[in-house]
C-alpha cells in the first residue's frame, strides 16, 4: 500500500485552510488552524516550516499576522506541497534516481513499479490546491 505520512495528510488541510482564505488576503494564525482542524499546534509549526522555505506560504509576525498563500491556490499543485513536507513520493526504491536497488537495471518488476509512479505523479502533479478547496467546498455544502 502506497501510505503518506500523516505530515503529508495535514499539510494538505493545513493549505485547503489557507486557501479558504485566499480571495480576502487575510492572514491566519496556526492557532486558528489548530483549533479549528483538531491537530496540533505543535505539529503545524513542523509542517509550515518547509512550505516557508519553498515560497508555498508567507508569514507575518505580530498580532495581527499570521501565515497565508503566495500564489492562486490554483498555480500551486498537490505535488508541490508534499514534495515540499516530505520530499519525493516513490512507491518503491526502483523508482528512486539513485539506483539503491542493485537490482533495477534486470528486476521483471521495475517497469510496473515506474508506471506506477508516473501515475502517481501525474495526478500529484495535475491536482492543485483550487481543486481541494472545490472538493472542500462541496463536501460542506452536502453535510
Amino acid at each position: 500500500m502506497l501510505k503518506f505520512s500523516k505530515q503529508g495528510d495535514y499539510g494538505l488541510v493545513l493549505m485547503v485552510a489557507l486557501a479558504e482564505q485566499f480571495p480576502t488576503g487575510q492572514w491566519i494564525s496556526l492557532s486558528d488552524i489548530a483549533k479549528e482542524k483538531n491537530i496540533s499546534y505543535l505539529f503545524l509549526t513542523q509542517i509550515i516550516r518547509p512550505l516557508k522555505k519553498e515560497k508555498l506560504v508567507e508569514a507575518k509576525e505580530g498580532i495581527s499576522g499570521g501565515y497565508r498563500l503566495t500564489k492562486e491556490p490554483s498555480a500551486i499543485t498537490v505535488g508541490s506541497i508534499l514534495r515540499s513536507i516530505i520530499g519525493n513520493v516513490e512507491p518503491s526504491t526502483c523508482t528512486t534516481s539513485d539506483k539503491t536497488c542493485e537490482r533495477q537495471d534486470s528486476c521483471p518488476a521495475v517497469s510496473v513499479w515506474q508506471a506506477i509512479q508516473q501515475k502517481v505523479d501525474d495526478v500529484l502533479d495535475n491536482t492543485t490546491l483550487q481543486n481541494l478547496l472545490d472538493t472542500a467546498k462541496t463536501a460542506k455544502r452536502i453535510a
